[in-house]
């Protein structure tokens, strides 16, 4: 019997683990135009103190306790994106990239892990 030949099953309801981004490609996207949200996850006084343009601010421990928090969170990136009048504008923005983030990188893992694995978040952010 070979160990190394036998691979891990996956279940077909397995969530693939989030995207880790750098604050070099959340720049990056930024600069080319691409169409982005940004979820800060610290606490409201933190992000009250100094948070990024356009963020919206949905704390780790809402995301967490209450999964209802998410469903308002997608309701909240899409009313972000509500506005654009062109068709084509917002059908981008629907698909817009969703980076997560926090102080350390830490909290921001943890939330986005908790997205990917919601069915809905999933539908709405592929």
């Amino acid at each position: 019997f070979d160990a190394s030949l036998e691979r891990p099953s996956r279940s077909p309801l397995a969530v693939a683990p989030p995207k880790l981004a750098t604050p070099a490609d959340l720049r990056g996207a930024i600069d080319d135009g691409a169409p982005i949200r940004i979820v800060d996850v610290r606490d409201q006084a933190q992000f009250d103190i100094q948070a990024l343009p356009n963020a919206l601010n949905a704390p780790l421990a809402a995301i967490l306790q209450h999964p209802s928090a998410i469903d308002r969170l997608i309701g909240r990136l899409r009313d972000e994106a509500a506005p654009l009048d062109d068709d084509a504008a917002q059908t981008r923005a629907d698909r817009a990239t969703v980076f997560v983030v926090c102080r350390r990188g830490i909290d921001s893992r943890l939330a986005a892990s908790a997205l990917a694995e919601h069915p809905a978040f999933r539908a709405a952010y592929p």
